[in-house]
């Protein structure tokens, strides 16, 4: 019988055959703080065998210290540990060469085809005595036995050694040959086991740990739709590189949290994540025999046929074609948001039944809400210098920057938390970006500032001019030394002028060392607290008015401070 030469690649396949997906412990609830800590809130029914219920390797969590607490409702709870458990895992295996498929298929009729010759008979392989024992343990099949006997029909019997067998040209069976087998691997898992008092197969269990891993990062849009108006959405991205996550209840916390021992992975789980800790057995593979080349003038065919048209498909399973896990899902399912709520000092958005795989990344809007706006142009200038000089104090100013700024009064119910914010503006149907800063932390029924552009269109000019001085106003001894300070009066003139065609809201801001005597519009003052006694009361000064389009305005105001200290 002829046979067409079929070119078959035979590769090793390990896979483990009996695992068991763990079912889910439920979330009830995963509060995620900004520090990239979040806290997890679990509680159902677990099954249990032999009064025990267990969960490894990333299953889990890597709770930080202080923050695990497990307990059973029906207070059947007796112990809990963490230990390195060893388990067999079943795997299977693939002839990759002649001797192999030859080792498996022991006591069956076979033909070796040599390049000149060919032999018939049965395929006796030698086994060590205790071998069967060992496989019916788990162990490999002997995969590499340096001989073996072909025992033909007419009682004799012929030994082929490794190097024949590598000569081969090709292998017919009578029948359809074995060419798969089974072992036993040996894997070791962190592991952290509950034990109970009774042997109910179902248990009440409750679970909360703090740990790493999860984070929201906040980003606010404001979208100026009018003059007056603007829309302010919070949205969130959710980024996940703890667990898997599928929860009743998600918390965004905002505030500042104070955990000040969950510092590290708890001792009681930390030996379980230390890498010299957690080195899994290797895995129990056969030894292979490896066809060496030969020096022989026989030509090593590496084409192989099987009588009967047994054709194994060819497979490749090394790591480069092994197929990689399909992307996570988006987040599967958002409901209702609630409206924030307060516990103690921090603040929470609520988002429920949300799902995330760990890995993955999702955006999350929180709230959608419309604000009272308002326009404001403002200029800030530096302190006056109270430094002693000889000379008379003069300054003219160079035209100070004027700063757009929109302020945004808070009356949703919610707490506003700090976040990148994006300006634009919707206008004719267009939107068009204006500015990006920080919305900083804002409670509600408060105001918030926005800082936009620069306003080159109006411009402010600013002079100040000593009027008077009086040497030697006060006078201090200090050891053997004397100290002095003057006292000087200052004049002050800021001209403001609008080349906008609109008329604009306008603030000038101001920090004075001295003591304030007049001014030409009125000021809103507030004094401010020195960290040290100081020479001269500090003052916070603004002016707000109405600037018309094309207008000017000026404003002169005065003050007086003591130098500091010379002799």
């Amino acid at each position: 019988m002829l046979f067409k030469h079929r070119c078959l690649l035979f590769v090793i396949c390990l896979f483990p055959l009996g695992l068991v997906a763990q079912k889910d412990f439920p979330t009830k609830s995963v509060s995620i703080f900004k520090d990239q800590t979040s806290f997890f809130v679990k509680s159902g029914t677990v099954d249990t065998k032999d009064k025990s219920w267990f969960i490894q390797g990333d299953n889990i969590p890597q709770a930080l210290n202080g923050t695990l607490w497990i307990s059973s409702p029906t207070n059947d709870m007796q112990l809990v540990k963490a230990y390195q458990k060893t388990t067999k895992i079943p795997q299977q295996g693939i002839a990759q060469n002649y001797m192999e498929m030859i080792a498996l298929n022991d006591g069956k009729k076979a033909t070796l085809h040599l390049t000149d010759t060919s032999y018939k008979g049965t395929i006796l392989v030698m086994k060590k005595d205790n071998e069967q024992e060992a496989i019916a343990n788990g162990a490999a099949p002997s995969l590499n036995a340096p001989l073996f006997i072909l025992q033909q029909a007419s009682g004799n019997s012929i030994i082929f050694t490794a190097r024949h067998i590598a000569q081969l040209d090709r292998l017919e069976f009578e029948k359809t040959p074995s060419y798969a087998y089974h072992y036993k691997s040996e894997e070791t898992k962190p592991t952290l086991q509950v034990d109970f008092k009774s042997t109910n197969t179902k248990q009440s269990l409750d679970m909360m740990y703090l740990r790493k891993g999860l984070a929201w990062k906040p980003d606010y849009l404001i979208e100026m739709t009018s003059n007056k108006e603007a829309q302010l959405t919070l949205r969130t991205t959710l980024i996940n590189n703890a667990e898997d996550m599928n929860t009743q209840e998600l918390n965004l916390v905002a505030g500042v949290p104070n955990f000040r021992y969950a510092n590290g992975v708890s001792d009681f789980l930390n030996f379980l994540y230390n890498p010299t800790a957690i080195q899994a057995t290797p895995t129990r593979q056969p030894q292979r025999f490896v066809q060496t080349p030969t020096t022989s003038n026989l030509t090593i065919n590496p084409s192989s046929i099987l009588s009967n048209s047994v054709q194994i498909e060819s497979v490749n399973f090394n790591n480069n074609n092994v197929v990689s896990p399909q992307a996570s899902p988006p987040l599967e399912k958002v409901d209702n948001l609630d409206n924030g709520a307060s516990l103690e000092d921090l603040y929470f958005y609520t988002v429920k039944n949300v799902k995330l795989k760990k890995g993955a990344s999702a955006l999350v809007d929180i709230f959608q809400i419309k604000v009272p706006l308002e326009h404001v142009y403002r200029a800030s200038f530096q302190p006056n210098n109270i430094n002693y000089n000889v000379g008379k104090y003069n300054y003219a100013g160079p035209s100070s920057a004027v700063n757009h700024i929109i302020k945004l009064k808070n009356n949703s119910a919610y707490t506003w938390t700090a976040a990148p914010a994006l300006v634009v503006k919707n206008e004719d149907q267009q939107t068009a970006p204006i500015s990006q800063d920080k919305l900083a932390y804002t409670s509600r029924g408060n105001y918030m500032e926005i800082n936009l552009t620069e306003a080159p269109d109006v411009n402010i000019k600013f002079t100040e001019e000593e009027k008077s001085r009086v040497h030697k106003k006060r006078a201090r001894k200090r050891g053997s030394y004397s100290y002095y300070n003057d006292l000087v009066t200052v004049e002050t003139e800021i001209t403001i002028q609008n080349f906008k065609d609109k008329k604009i809201n306008f603030e000038i801001m101001r920090l004075i060392n001295g003591q304030l005597i007049k001014t030409s519009m009125p000021w809103d003052k507030a004094i401010k607290t020195a960290r040290s006694p100081k020479e001269n009361a500090m003052t916070n000064v603004r002016w707000k008015f109405d600037l018309e389009a094309g207008g000017t305005k000026v404003i002169k105001y005065s003050y007086s401070y003591l130098t500091s200290d010379y002799n």
